[in-house]
């Protein structure tokens, strides 16, 4: 699901224009883990990424936070951000079809890209 997702927002925002942004985990050797897994795994991402907890640094009204944890896309809307947050079997959205759900909801926020 993750890559068809990341697949939906390409549509909307072109490859060009998205960041990843994860936190690596307290493990000594999680932020060298997940930098190599997005190599490996998501070459065309291997130098736009972010690691870190505070995801809200980052909002601002051009750029759209998706994110399974409603504590996320709560304080990224608090402090001026746009989010969405992903349906998971971890969040109180776990029925709902997730790229049917994010899609409605990109759809309300921006044009699809038409590059």
């Amino acid at each position: 699901t993750g890559r068809k997702v990341l697949a939906l927002v390409e549509d909307y925002f072109g490859r060009d224009n998205i960041c990843l942004f994860s936190f690596p985990s307290y493990n000594p050797e999680g932020a060298t883990g997940k930098i190599l897994w997005i190599r490996k795994n998501l070459p065309d991402y291997a130098n736009r990424f972010l690691l870190g907890t505070l995801k809200y640094f980052c909002a601002n009204s051009n750029a759209i936070l998706l994110d399974d944890k409603e504590k996320n896309v709560r304080e990224c809307k608090q402090y001026g951000g746009l989010a969405i947050q992903v349906p998971t079997l971890g969040n109180q959205l776990r029925d709902a079809d997730v790229l049917g759900y994010l899609d409605e909801r990109l759809s309300l926020m921006v044009p699809r890209n038409s590059t």
